[in-house]
């Protein structure tokens, strides 16, 4: 297949909504594309080495993927295996600044503590140099100055 036919066809892009891709025969097509691929694959990681398994089919997790599954599959689980991973952001609410953001972010509001780049802030040999600008931003990012959510 040459550039110009590859490049069209199958891109994700959601053009090129001509005849072409459509119709009963598209389906079948992408499903033989897609397992030629992952016999490819497979071939080149057994090539390389790597040992193939079946792994067995495992039963489902959640009841239903809504909310009302997912709080029944979290009530039946032990406190200890519950992990909850969330972004840098989930304390904005609470007045504690992200890092990144134009205006309000940590980084952009440094500036009074005279440094040489933000990050400085938060490296060793910035801080032997000059310690009290990390003392006094951990003052201010003190928990007991904000509030929880």
């Amino acid at each position: 297949v040459g550039e110009e036919e590859g490049g069209e066809e199958g891109d994700g892009d959601g053009e090129g909504s001509g005849d072409e891709g459509s119709g009963e025969g598209s389906g079948e097509e992408s499903e033989e594309r897609q397992a030629a691929m992952v016999a490819q694959l497979r071939e080149a990681l057994l090539a390389r080495g790597y040992e193939m398994r079946d792994a067995p089919a495992r039963p489902a997790q959640l009841p239903s993927f809504d909310i009302a599954g997912f709080a029944q599959r979290l009530a039946s689980c032990p406190p200890r295996s519950v992990v909850v991973l969330c972004g840098a952001g989930i304390s904005v609410s609470a007045g504690i600044p992200d890092f990144r953001s134009p205006g309000t972010g940590l980084y952009d509001n440094l500036q009074k503590y005279d440094l040489p780049s933000p990050q400085a802030i938060f490296e060793l040999s910035y801080f032997r140099e000059r310690p009290d600008a990390f003392y006094l931003l951990a003052r201010e990012m003190w928990p007991d100055n904000f509030q929880p959510t």
